[in-house]
């Protein structure tokens, strides 16, 4: 790649407006080779000095014809300087050069570096930090979510950029990041169309409703529910009496005229057709002929404790446990905070407060008060133990950066042209008393780490 070399020709046109407009014309040298241009990815060229705050531009096209042209508009007076980049997977090639004072109206100027006489290692991205894939060079080599990860973290549920940027983890529940786990509407108890939080496509809860319930001929078929595991259970059914069928056939009656919502032979009585039995509607213990009116239906007890219900689709009259995830209706699960680690106010489906997953974060990443250190994220255990203690990871020889998500650095930066003219160099990221000179080239004075 050393035989490599650029022809940088400026032209200053006649300004329109006040602007100078510049041609900058970049020519692969005829030794290099067919594969030598595969290799090379992106094009970056920089221009330094010339105006406030430089700016890098990315040449969208390659030298795949072996020359591409460049236009830039300078909105003031003076020497342009240039950096060129030609970047590739593993190694880049750097060169940098100035041009005299470009004015409006002035002639053509002509400037020439050599492309490809020096080689640096491509800098390549820490772990959480953003990333294009083809583009960027990952230090883990993985460019996945649009961050660098720990692996190539595949599959539909896993995810790059969770609760730990960077790193490879099942997607939180109920969230679809890769938009691949698809929702079934013919199949009412399998794929609900988002992730379980264990790394796999969920299917419909326990306790979701499957079929409608129905009445017919005096017999109510209640609603039937998923088991939670792909399967819609065979619905229970019961007798309306005294009640019949209500006029939409889907419930029984729960109120009558001296016509219409008493079973036949059954008398309507200031609007009740009667005490009716487990599982039917009621207002009170008055209205069950076992006395017991819980959540709205007469109930085979008195159904108390937490997360605890008689009123659970498909279950109505029994006292059941309520559903994964559900808010307790007893009220008696109290949510102590994600930072806790302990109970999150919903219910765990086997009649107990459910505490908060493991996996949850309850404390974010963070880099120590002197960037010598990086915090992780801390997750709960899942089994109502208090929050992990902070446990520092030493950086050294860099520092811990929060570019993106805070992290320990991967480099010292990007090696940049410099000369007086330009002010001091950018600062580095490297720790204090080590040194990024290694990273740059060791016997050009021009090209600085920043």
């Amino acid at each position: 790649m050393r035989g490599l070399t650029l022809t940088a020709v400026l032209l200053a046109l006649a300004a329109c407006g006040g602007a100078r407009e510049v041609h900058l014309s970049i020519r692969a040298a005829d030794a290099l080779t067919a594969e030598q241009l595969a290799q090379i990815e992106t094009l970056e060229i920089a221009v330094l000095g010339a105006e406030p705050g430089a700016q890098r531009y990315t040449v969208g096209k390659l030298l795949l014809d072996r020359s591409t042209t460049w236009l830039y508009r300078s909105k003031i007076e003076g020497p342009l300087r240039f950096q060129v980049v030609a970047r590739g997977a593993e190694r880049r090639l750097i060169a940098a050069g100035a041009s005299p004072i470009v004015t409006t109206g002035s002639s053509a100027v002509d400037a020439s570096v050599v492309l490809g006489q020096d080689t640096l290692p491509v800098t390549k991205h820490r772990l959480g930090q953003s990333c294009t894939a083809g583009v960027d060079v990952c230090e883990s080599g993985f460019c996945v979510d649009g961050l660098c990860c720990d692996s190539a973290c595949e599959g539909a549920c896993n995810s790059c950029n969770g609760v730990t940027p960077g790193h490879c983890a099942p997607a939180t529940a109920g969230t679809n990041p890769r938009s691949l786990c698809k929702l079934d509407p013919q199949k009412p108890c399998g794929l609900d169309g988002s992730c379980d939080g264990a790394g796999a496509c969920r299917l419909a809860g326990k306790g979701t409703s499957c079929a409608a319930p129905s009445c017919s001929a005096g017999v109510l078929t209640l609603a039937a529910t998923c088991d939670g595991a792909g399967v819609c259970g065979t619905p229970a059914t019961r007798a309306c009496l005294p009640y019949a069928c209500n006029p939409q056939n889907t419930a029984c009656a729960t109120i009558c005229t001296p016509s219409v919502g008493c079973a036949p032979l059954v008398s309507c009585v200031s609007g009740r057709c009667g005490k009716v039995e487990q599982g039917a509607r009621c207002l009170a213990g008055a209205d069950c002929l076992n006395g017991t009116c819980v959540d709205g239906f007469c109930c085979d007890s008195t159904c108390t404790g937490a997360c605890r219900s008689c009123k659970e689709p498909g279950h109505e009259g029994s006292c059941s446990d309520t559903a994964p995830g559900a808010i307790d209706p007893r009220g008696l699960c109290v949510d102590q905070g994600v930072s806790s680690c302990g109970t999150s106010g919903r219910c765990d489906g086997a009649a107990g407060c459910q505490r908060y997953p493991a996996g949850t974060p309850c404390a974010a990443s963070a880099c120590s008060a002197d960037a010598t250190a990086f915090i992780a994220t801390r997750v709960c255990a899942g089994d109502g133990s208090a929050c992990p203690a902070e446990a520092p990871q030493a950086c050294g020889p860099y520092r811990c950066v929060t570019d993106g998500s805070p992290g320990c650095a991967a480099s010292c930066g990007e090696c940049t042209y410099f000369d007086p003219d330009m002010g001091p160099p950018f600062p580095t990221s490297c720790a204090d008393g080590a040194s990024c000179q290694d990273h740059c080239l060791a016997d050009e004075a021009r090209f600085v780490c920043q």
